[in-house]
């Protein structure tokens, strides 16, 4: 599984590559008058992908 996100209107970074089973992530170091967005992903092969669709905060 992997988490990806960044500010609001630039391209996802991944942030972190969990083991399987995972629940939770904490993200540190986000401005907290800064809208993010975030995304998740399962990789199950090289053609593969599973993916959330983005979810971006509202801070404004």
């Amino acid at each position: 599984m992997v988490i990806a996100g960044g500010p609001s209107g630039q391209q996802p970074r991944a942030f972190e590559t969990l083991p399987a089973g995972s629940t939770s992530y904490l993200v540190y170091g986000l401005n907290g008058s800064d809208d993010y967005c975030f995304t998740v992903a399962v990789v199950w092969s090289v053609d593969t992908v599973g993916q959330t669709d983005q979810i971006c905060t509202r801070r404004r």
